[in-house]
């Protein structure tokens, strides 16, 4: 039976890859930290910051309306009309991207950056329209835009930092995130963002001290508690293993990643009962997390529980193909 533990946190996957022949314990084996997983698809990464960003910054100004030129390339976006200003098409971008409703954002932004290719704000969140669509390379290319329009903007380097690692361009990120913290030293986000991007690249130390810091600057993130779990997991410390995923559930008690995670250092500490009682969690909040089916079964076969280990390892294969 082929048995594969994993440890995944919120913003980079810890990956543990094992298997075993029954009924000898499972010993998990690091293999790599892996970057953002399908939890983009409900990621706060950039989406975490727009509020703020809203507050933060100074409202853009209308610009008087321009008429697009007779040399733009044909494009599916409609034209502007002449009688539409540049806010307007912002204004209405605005309003689909508050309702997640990405695509028709992106075309109301393309529309204002025709009558307004100044605008910073327009650039900025159609790159991050793109980024809720996975369209990592075309959302860099906005944010470079908007870089190039206020290069000291924060939140451009740190959403752009975010593109880079979900590409897997992790040193990108790093140094995007380094640049945001620069410019705005109590961006707790940057530091937990870049702990993550260290954890990547194995420098766990690093990553432990990025998300320490994000936890002194917002000490209510359970993304950071996780992620920090994550680097002590890397480094064999499964007690601060606990301790940080312990935090996180109290913080978000729905996260079943949280329980997956605590539940894999029990694991590793041969306290294979609690395991199971975490991965149940995990999967009671998740009821299609294949990985907690998979590290219970794990479990079961550690405890000798074969049937139930059997019956967890068919279910895990038929909720991703990875685990037959």
């Amino acid at each position: 039976m082929k048995l594969t533990v994993v440890l995944a946190v919120l913003i980079g996957t810890l990956i543990v890859a094992c298997s075993t022949v029954a009924p000898a314990p499972v010993e998990p084996t690091p293999n790599i930290f892996a970057t953002v997983e399908a939890k983009l698809a409900q990621e706060r990464a950039v989406e975490a910051t727009l509020e703020a960003r809203l507050k933060d910054k100074t409202s853009y100004q209308p610009t008087a309306q321009v008429q697009p030129s007779a040399t733009t390339s044909p494009t599916t976006t409609p034209r502007p009309t002449p009688t539409t200003s540049a806010d307007s098409y912002f204004d209405k971008g605005m309003e689909y991207y508050d309702a997640e409703n990405w695509s028709m954002a992106i075309e109301q932004f393309t529309l204002t950056i025709r009558l307004n290719s100044q605008l910073e704000d327009a650039f900025y969140y159609r790159g991050a329209a793109y980024y809720e669509l996975s369209h990592y390379q075309t959302a860099i290319n906005d944010f470079n835009k908007a870089l190039q329009l206020d290069p000291d903007d924060a939140i451009n380097y740190y959403a752009r930092g975010n593109a880079y690692d979900n590409l897997g361009q992790y040193q990108n990120a790093i140094t995007d995130y380094t640049k945001a913290l620069q410019l705005d030293p109590e961006y707790a986000d940057a530091y937990n963002n870049r702990g993550a991007a260290y954890g990547n690249l194995s420098q766990y130390q690093n990553a432990i001290t990025d998300n320490s810091k994000a936890i002194e600057l917002a000490p209510d993130d359970a993304d950071a508690y996780n992620n920090r779990g994550a680097a002590y997991y890397k480094l064999g410390q499964y007690q601060n293993v606990i301790t940080n995923n312990s935090k996180a559930i109290e913080l978000f008690p729905d996260d079943a990643l949280a329980y997956n995670n605590r539940g894999a250092a029990y694991y590793k500490l041969g306290k294979y009962q609690n395991a199971i009682t975490d991965y149940s969690k995990a999967i009671q909040l998740d009821p299609d997390y294949a990985d907690a089916y998979n590290n219970r079964g794990a479990a079961y076969n550690n405890l000798g529980q074969y049937s139930l280990a059997n019956a967890d390892e068919t279910k895990a294969c038929s909720l991703n193909s990875q685990f037959c």
